[in-house]
């Protein structure tokens, strides 16, 4: 049998077919140390070459393993056999609970837990004086959060995808918590000098499609943003680099893009930056919209999905003269919907640059 991982170049994908041949049919071909390896050995090479890791992959996908149902969710999480094949972590993957309109307070709990909120300061396992009391306290929360899924799914939001979100929407249900940064106002400006006359002239001399050529140097889009930093928050250099004597401080950033989008993206992330340096490792990796309602035409409400990508460098290991270190990506994804496209895209950049601070830059909790 000749195949490769992750089935490049069109030949069989080894990473389906070697536990399909070991754990459903007895081979022995692998130790299940290198068996349990086998998600993070698969995931490693698509970084190699620079490809997406497929979902949709069997057994070592993101989604191999992901439950969304509610009546499903209380099952595993009674009796993992009830819904999977195989323990996920036979092969190194993990399961995954996916939040939706289909969701029940186990698939919140079940992503409380997941997420590492169950042991912070106003969790459910707190301590063992108050587990019942705090057991009732998340009963009720979580309840609340499925209301608010369910409502903002109505609105067009989805939540499959957007883990990030969901992260954010348990988080804020905390009165400890408190974000990085709170955005006062922002405006948006376009200017496009006859836009008529410009256009006819790049169809006639071919250019229509030319989006960077000479004639378009009339057309810019500008951002304005304000915003201040939590003072609970300890950003790096406070006073030196950020110039916050005053704690209540605004931040006042102006950038111009390719656009309003990339516009708001480049001035929010020089309003952050001199305080949390780790967001020039951030990077928009992807930007999607989509029509809710088309018989609405112009006034139809959208639905925004931003994915992120940040760059982590780990030490992997040291010697006297040298330290060599690994790249690790980190991906995640923020949603937001409505009738204004550029309020929409906005929050979700917002949220985005939250999530990133919250969970890999900040306490979670103050």
């Amino acid at each position: 049998l000749g195949g490769t991982m992750n089935g490049f170049g069109g030949a069989v994908d080894l990473a389906a077919v070697v536990p399909i041949l070991q754990l459903k049919m007895g081979h022995k071909l692998v130790t299940p140390e290198a068996l349990a390896g086998l998600t993070r050995l698969s995931r490693a090479i698509d970084e190699q070459v620079n490809l997406a890791h497929r979902s949709n992959q069997p057994f070592v996908g993101m989604s191999a393993f992901a439950h969304k149902g509610g009546i499903h969710v209380a099952a595993v999480l009674k009796n993992e056999d009830s819904y999977q094949h195989i323990n996920p972590k036979i092969i190194g993957n993990q399961r995954r609970v996916l939040i939706s309109e289909l969701s029940g307070r186990g698939n919140i709990m079940s992503k409380v837990e997941e997420l590492g909120m169950l042991g912070q300061q106003g969790g459910a396992l707190q301590n063992a004086d108050n587990k019942a009391t705090n057991k009732a306290e998340w009963k009720q929360r979580s309840g609340d959060i499925l209301k608010s899924v369910k409502d903002l799914e109505q609105k067009g939001y989805t939540f499959e995808g957007a883990e990030a979100s969901v992260d954010l929407m348990i988080r804020r249900t905390f009165e400890e918590y408190v974000p990085a940064f709170s955005v006062q106002s922002y405006q948006v400006y376009n200017t496009d000098l006859s836009p008529t006359s410009a256009r006819a002239a790049r169809w006639r001399d071919g250019n229509a499609g030319n989006y960077k050529s000479t004639e378009r140097n009339s057309a810019n889009c500008k951002a304005v943003v304000a915003l201040t930093i939590s003072p609970d928050i300890d950003c790096y250099r406070r006073e030196e680099m950020c110039g916050l004597d005053d704690e209540n401080e605004v931040i006042l950033e102006v950038a111009k893009g390719n656009g309003p989008v990339d516009a708001l993206a480049r001035a929010l992330n020089r309003a952050l930056m001199p305080s949390f340096p780790t967001l020039n490792h951030v990077e928009l990796s992807d930007y999607k919209v989509r029509i809710l309602d088309a018989d609405h035409a112009t006034a139809a409400n959208v639905r925004v999905m931003v994915d992120f990508r940040y760059t982590k460098l780990s030490e992997k290991g040291e010697s006297d003269s040298t330290t060599t270190r690994q790249r690790k990506r980190i991906t995640w994804t923020t949603v937001s919907a409505g009738p204004n496209i550029i309020a929409a895209s906005f929050a979700a950049l917002v949220d985005g640059y939250e999530y990133h601070l919250a969970e890999h830059v900040n306490h979670k909790f103050k």
